[in-house]
Parts: structure tokens; C-alpha cells; sequence
């Protein structure tokens, strides 16, 4: 396949560097800014402070078994789930430190 050459990944990590260095060189840029406009507009700091420690407290739809496709929506059958794969990942740990 012609994407999968060489020439091509590396002219698409020199570009994928690039922009992450300008995006880096922007966001230190827009944060100098808010720093330096802390004694003149304190909320605009603090707005930008929420919008970068929002926490998504969230876990999606968790499949209930194995061999079936069925999922779980309700928050107590999740951790009842998660608790049992918990156990087995326990149970797997120390039987192959034996």
C-alpha cells in the first residue's frame, strides 16, 4: 500500500511535531496573558481554571457478561460488575505470582 511507506510516516510525524509545537507555544502564549491580567480581571483566570478541572464522574454502558451482549445502564448493577471483574483480576494476580 503506498500510505504505509516510510517517506510518508515520517513526513507525517514532522508535521504532527510542528503543530504540536506551535500548539504548545500558543497555549504558553494564551496562559502569559491570563497570568498578566490577573490583578485587572481575576475572573477571566478563574473561568479558564474551571474550564481546564472540570471531572467527568461518569462510566458508560458496562456489558453485563461475556458471552452475551447485554448491557447495564443502572449505577448499582455497574459497581456489581465492576466489583466481580475486580475480584477475578485479584484472584488472576496472585495465582500467577505462585
Amino acid at each position: 500500500m503506498e500510505t504505509r511507506s516510510a517517506d510518508y510516516y515520517k513526513q507525517y510525524c514532522r508535521v504532527k511535531n510542528k503543530i504540536r509545537k506551535s500548539t504548545r507555544i500558543n497555549r504558553n502564549k494564551f496562559e502569559e496573558n491570563i497570568s498578566g491580567q490577573t490583578k485587572t480581571d481575576p475572573k477571566r483566570i478563574w473561568m479558564y481554571v474551571r474550564s481546564n478541572l472540570k471531572v467527568i464522574d461518569a462510566i458508560g454502558a458496562v456489558l453485563k457478561n461475556g458471552q452475551t451482549n447485554e448491557t447495564t445502564h443502572n449505577d448499582i448493577e455497574k459497581a456489581e460488575v465492576l466489583s466481580i471483574f475486580s475480584m477475578f483480576l485479584q484472584w488472576k494476580i496472585t495465582a500467577s505470582q505462585k
